[in-house]
């Protein structure tokens, strides 16, 4: 959007507002597709966010900010930034970023907090180029300085709006005149040879081409000379020129799209000045849920409204009817996302909302059982992280398949013949014995960087620039990882290793197969133990590990292990040892990546995500970024990070 040009001192200065007396979810509508809430008054309570705005890099920024404004607003623009309320911002006021998609329309709108409307308006009036000036409507001022953005602002609430029509540009000559439509297709059908190679190199042949094809009516080929021959394809490219320069249907089309967008934005605009939207989006109970408990940062999205991106830049063609039909899935989907900085860490909640067929599927997905025999493979004492999936595979699979079923029946042109087919192989294929094949229980466990030695041939050269070639040996580094996978029955999948073996790329070791992948370094190992099925390349796990597994206390944590009993998902990331293991392995870790990856390692501790087992009214998940510092604030320990590392890149003093 273009909604930057003469607001992007506001859109700046709203990074660090915070709450207000009057609400400005009020000028929310319940049916925006998505939005975005900040609430540094909650956050404020918990750390004083103004004295972010002492630290050198926010300050860096402000002088580079002040450094493109024109030598008359610098001053002003400065003093805005260092004090907000000294324009009348209440720099304690919620501030919300949404969106609403249409078809054919793409709404934006952004609103925050005023203290003194009166001061700001001085202020954005001191900004604005001589000429444009704001209007007093019902209530509110209001401004649209471009086609696609406009601003108002009642006594307590500032709000910026925008419109994005859609257009396909695919169909931009249906927009045409007839008569010029008629002409243009006259133009396109003749295809000139001329267009396609210069003139001097245009053969007998292709000059016998253009005149049958194209002048024959005009002149006999046998009168033609070699100057009427120059003439002819001059004229070709003249009347091409001439047709284009007097076309201006394009931007009569563009107009008409420009026109519609300065009306939209600014209906779009006032009604959330005026709030004659109707409901509020505290009005959504999805909405609510997450909010009412508090939180710094929020995010909400309509699911319903997803397949409206197809319609941006040209939609999704074809496949448009496809997304049509699976609105359906999405209906009454809603996701919502509450984050807050705590001492120690970062909290991340999230909460989605499905239909009843989608939270059927849901509840039958989660009704499985821990499989407790995974985790004692895993070798812990170098670990890098894991990921642990626990899911019922035969409910996951018939909740789908009676969902999309019906949908496949109404694809266009072949849907009935495809569901008809599948209802075929549903007979041929034993389902039964595809759902026992695994058990939904997996793991995949990072614990370690191997290190390979491989020979490669170079050539090296003497005085001459003769070659000789020379064998080397490079050190190559690769992740160590076992993924684990349960199963139940065994009959089927030793016929799947038997298929493997056929191929040539498996030997067998006795207890396991040993399996070479060309051009990745090392050796990879399939093993089959205590209904667990292994691919891996921990030489140790497979050679002496597959009966006992690892001894306890190289095993996870029991922290660790809990957490994977109550969830159907579960994801941990031990950020220093990673770091640790990528610098000690060899890796490149000179110059600012590995300056900032070292700063990393000191400030986290690891990343973790669970998705609950428990299904109500939505599927609940939890994220828990872990810093070194388990009592200062998290927000604070992240901006000193940015702080350090923004300085340190501009080479300046990270002090404030």
């Amino acid at each position: 959007m273009i909604f930057l040009k003469h607001t992007l001192p506001l859109l700046f200065l709203s990074l660090t507002f915070t709450i207000s007396a009057q609400r400005p979810v009020d000028h929310v509508p319940s049916t925006v597709s998505m939005a975005f809430g900040f609430h540094p008054g909650h956050l404020n309570e918990k750390v004083n966010i103004r004295e972010f705005q002492q630290m050198a890099f926010y300050q860096m920024l402000v002088d580079q900010f002040v450094g493109m404004a024109p030598a008359e607003d610098r001053d002003q623009v400065k003093q805005a930034l260092t004090d907000l309320t000294s324009i009348g911002i209440n720099d304690l006021a919620d501030v919300y970023v949404f969106s609403q998609m249409t078809e054919e329309i793409t709404y934006y709108g952004m609103v925050l907090g005023l203290a003194d409307a009166a001061k700001f308006e001085a202020f954005f009036n001191s900004m604005m180029p001589e000429g444009m000036q704001t209007e007093q409507l019902e209530g509110y001022r209001f401004i649209q300085p471009e086609s696609s953005v406009a601003m108002g602002w009642t006594s307590k609430t500032l709000v910026i709006g925008g419109a994005d029509v859609k257009t396909n540009w695919y169909d931009y000559p249906e927009e045409v005149p007839y008569e010029e439509w008629e002409e243009w297709e006259e133009t396109e059908e003749m295809e000139w040879p001329a267009e396609e190679m210069p003139a001097e190199e245009l053969t007998d042949e292709k000059i016998d081409e253009i005149v049958e094809e194209v002048w024959a009516e005009e002149m006999p080929a046998e009168e033609l000379t070699d100057e009427t021959i120059d003439e002819i394809i001059e004229d070709v490219w003249e009347e091409e020129d001439d047709y284009y320069m007097e076309d201006n249907s394009y931007d009569d089309y563009y107009a008409e799209i420009q026109q519609r967008e300065n009306e939209e934005t600014a209906n779009w605009t006032q009604s959330l000045l005026s709030r004659d939207f109707g409901a509020t989006i505290s009005a959504n109970a999805s909405y609510t849920n997450v909010v009412k408990g508090g939180s710094d940062m929020n995010f909400w999205m309509n699911y319903s409204d997803l397949p409206h991106l197809g319609g941006m830049g040209g939609g999704y063609g074809d496949m448009g009817m496809v997304t049509s039909m699976l609105t359906g899935l999405y209906d009454g989907m809603f996701v919502n996302m509450g984050m807050n900085f705590d001492p120690g860490q970062v909290n991340m909640d999230m909460d989605i909302y499905g239909n009843d067929k989608m939270l059927d599927i849901w509840k039958g997905t989660y009704n499985s059982k821990y499989n407790k025999k995974l985790v004692k493979y895993i070798d812990a004492s170098e670990l890098l992280g894991y990921m642990h999936l626990n899911l019922n595979v035969e409910n996951l699979m018939e909740g789908y398949k009676d969902m999309f079923l019906p949908m496949l029946e109404e694809f266009p042109y072949y849907g009935e013949t495809a569901s008809a087919g599948l209802s075929v192989l549903g007979i041929i294929v034993d389902e039964k014995a595809l759902y026992e094949l695994f058990t939904g229980d997996a793991i995949l466990a990072f614990t370690g960087m191997s290190e390979f030695t491989k020979t490669i041939t170079t050539y090296e050269y003497d005085d001459n620039f003769n070659p000789t070639e020379v064998e080397k040996e490079m050190t190559e580094y690769f992740p160590e990882f076992s993924l684990m996978v349960g199963y139940g029955n065994e009959a089927n999948i030793l016929k799947l290793v038997r298929l493997l073996q056929t191929t040539g790329i498996m030997q067998d070791m006795g207890n396991y197969f040993s399996i070479q992948i060309p051009d990745v370094p090392g050796e990879f190992y399939l093993a089959m133990e205590n209904d667990i099925l292994f691919f891996t390349n921990d030489t140790e796990l497979v050679s002496s590990r597959l009966e006992t597994g690892f001894p306890k206390e190289r095993q996870l944590t029991k922290t660790q292990v809990k957490s994977m009993k109550k969830s159907a998902t579960n994801l941990f990331w031990d950020i220093p040892n990673t770091i640790s293991l990528v610098s000690a392995s060899g890796l490149p870790m000179r110059g600012a990546p590995g300056e900032f990856l070292n700063m990393g390692k000191q400030e986290f501790r690891s990343l973790s995500f669970t998705s609950s087992k428990k299904v109500k009214d939505s599927s609940k998940m939890h994220m828990t970024l872990q810093l070194t510092d388990k009592e200062t604030n998290s927000m604070e320990q992240i901006m000193e990070l940015i702080n350090s590392m923004v300085m340190d890149m501009m080479g300046g003093d990270s002090r404030s």
